[in-house]
């Protein structure tokens, strides 16, 4: 009998262990975690997740329907699509999207996840996390932007000399005639 509670003590300190771990890891990354009971069709979120989006806990409603009107409008369509792929194909999910922040401003986040299978290979839950990305998302797409202007601007550099050339060339033959009359 001693000995079963032993290893029943040893067995609650493991897992104590590795739930802090757990905790610390997600602390590490900065990530929300969100769950999808697809049979029930019930998101469940962390108090990280509600707090990347500003709100406070379970003030956003478990339904599918409710995530999609957090989602920017232009993302909808994406990302149910690749949810839809990554649940046939049987492959992580992955994906950046715009969220609706409590303030109504829209954030960008990375979003991953993996999917469970039962016995009949019908997916019956959804696992993954978001980060905030808005920072970098900024920067790259002022970065992109101004590789646009470069670009153009280039263009315009070299298109003015082709034409500074012709001009040269038109103007020299003009000399030459001149030269002949």
């Amino acid at each position: 009998m001693e000995e079963m509670i032993l290893k029943e003590k040893g067995l609650e300190s493991q897992l104590k262990n590795s739930e802090e771990k757990y905790a610390l890891a997600l602390e590490g990354a900065d990530a929300g975690i969100w769950d999808w009971d697809i049979i029930k069709n019930q998101i469940t979120y962390s108090p990280r997740f509600y707090s990347l989006l500003g709100y406070e806990n379970k003030e956003i409603s478990s339904t599918i329907e409710a995530f999609k009107e957090l989602l920017h409008p232009e993302d909808v369509e994406k990302t149910f699509s690749l949810i839809d792929q990554c649940l046939n194909d049987h492959k992580k999910y992955s994906i950046e999207y715009r969220l609706k922040n409590k303030d109504n401003s829209f954030k960008w986040y990375l979003s991953s996840g993996i999917t469970k299978y039962n016995q009949e290979d019908k997916p019956t839950r959804m696992v993954g996390s978001i980060i905030d990305i808005n920072d970098k998302k900024i920067i790259s797409q002022s970065y992109m932007e101004k590789v646009a202007e470069l670009e153009k601007s280039n263009k315009l550099m070299v298109n003015r000399e082709i034409k500074m050339a012709e001009i040269k060339e038109q103007m020299e033959k003009i000399k030459e005639e001149n030269k002949c009359n």
